[in-house]
Parts: C-alpha cells; structure tokens; sequence
C-alpha cells in the first residue's frame, strides 16, 4: 500500500457521482469523500478529484471535475437510493468508463483511489496495483462480480472494508480493513448543559428508515431530532410527515457544525 504519510503523491479520486461532495452533505459516502480529499490536501498531495453531477459547488480546497450531467434531477423523484433510472444508468457508465480510461493513459497520476460504487471503475483497474478501491455498503450483484473478475485477473489487487463486518459480507473480496475515520473535533458539542434525546441524521428514503427511528425513541421515551435531505418524498409523505410532532422534529438538511 502507499504511504500516504509522506507528502507529495499525485492522487486521482473517483467518487460518487449522482450528489456533489460539499455541505450539507446527501449521504456518508459524499461525506467521506470531502473528508479524505480535505485531510489528504493537508497533507500536502497533489490531487484530482471527479464527483458529482455538473453545476455542483463542492467548497473543497481543490477543484472538482463532474462526472455526470445535471439533466437528470427529475427522474430521481420517489426512487431508493440503490435504484437508478435506465437513461441515467447508461450515462454513468459511459462517463466513469471513459474517465478511467484517461486515468489509465494519464502518466502523472501515482494512485487511483476509487470511493464511487460504480462496477466500471472496478472493471477499468489495470490489475497492476494503481488503484484502490474502497467499500462502503453490502454488495449489490453488479459490484460484486465487478470484484470477483478483479480477484481472479489481479492478485495485486488493493481492496478495503471500512469494517471486519463489512469485509466477510464480501465473501474474500477485500484485501485489507480499514476503519472510517471520523475527526471528533468536528463532532464535540460545546454547547452549555445537559442533553437528552436522540438525532438521526442522513439521507430520508425508505431504506434507511428513519421513521423506525422516531418509533425507537418513542418506545425509550426520548425525543428525536431528524436532519437530512429528502431523497424520496413519497415515502417522507407517507411514513415520516405522520410520525412528526412536539417530540419528533425535522430540521432539514444540515451542515456538520449544525448536526
């Protein structure tokens, strides 16, 4: 693995592509993104970012190229984050195949460190050691035998979990753990007094079910506090809005010194 401890790497990062990475954050994996873009400027490499969707502001300290076009925002409406739309799909594909393809012919990138979930880029790694692929989530089929051809063609293959857990769903896919980092400065509460209650925080679809958590509290006898942007507004409509009340608050989609 490269020492990324040692400044002056020329780094290339691949991540997601359907929310741009800047506050407030759509999801974990976009956030996770900022955050290792952030610690790894810090750290003094020189780096080329590729995330989201045209038009997107990232207010990162490094410029960021877009992956995908904005002209799909409305076929998004109602759907679960692990589903896409066909045309949407193909359009994907076609722009992560073709950006790997350049990072492959690009002679001054020292490492590929893909944080997207997109097989083309597990499918576009050159087996030779250049790319680093990270897991966030369980496998879903097209991921997974993304993986499983890159185990059998490369065995100099870099794949991490970000947990034990996480890397025996994969079933011998991936090569090292690594936990999520998380700068708890970001995350102390240096408000005065005590707190009671509860708050989720995250994306609102189906899901991830945050009206499962508003029961939870209620069963504990805690109130609860939402954040997060509204990625299904059917199901908010029906599961969630229902849920609300004096003890169980939205607050719409926060930055982190908010949260």
């Amino acid at each position: 693995m490269i020492d990324t401890t040692t400044s002056g790497f020329r780094v290339a990062i691949v991540g997601p592509s359907r929310f741009g990475i800047g506050e407030p954050y759509a999801g974990g994996l976009e956030a996770h993104t900022a955050g290792l873009v952030g610690i790894l400027h810090e750290r003094g490499h020189h780096l080329r970012v590729f995330a989201g969707p045209e038009g997107d502001i990232h207010g990162l300290p490094v410029g960021v190229t877009p992956i995908v076009a904005r002209t799909f925002d409305h076929l998004f409406t109602g759907r679960r984050d692990t589903s896409h739309p066909a045309g949407f799909c193909r359009h994907e594909s076609d722009r992560y195949r073709t950006l790997v393809d350049g990072l492959r012919r690009c002679p001054d990138i020292d490492v590929v460190h893909n944080n997207s979930l997109h097989p083309a880029v597990v499918d576009g790694d050159p087996g030779d050691g250049s790319f680093v692929h990270v897991l966030h989530c369980p496998p879903f089929p097209k991921l997974r035998a993304a993986h499983r051809r890159l185990r059998e063609r490369s065995r100099g293959r870099h794949v991490i979990a970000v947990s034990k857990a996480l890397a025996s769903l994969w079933d011998g896919v991936a090569t090292d753990v690594i936990g999520n980092g998380i700068d708890l400065d970001t995350w102390l509460d240096r408000s005065p007094g005590p707190r009671a209650g509860a708050v989720w925080a995250g994306r609102i679809v189906e899901e991830k079910a945050p009206h499962l958590a508003i029961r939870a509290a209620r069963l504990a006898g805690l109130p609860i506090r939402l954040a997060g942007p509204i990625g299904d507004h059917r199901y908010f409509d029906r599961l969630v809005r229902p849920e609300l009340g004096a003890d169980a608050v939205w607050l719409g989609s926060l930055g982190a010194a908010d949260l």
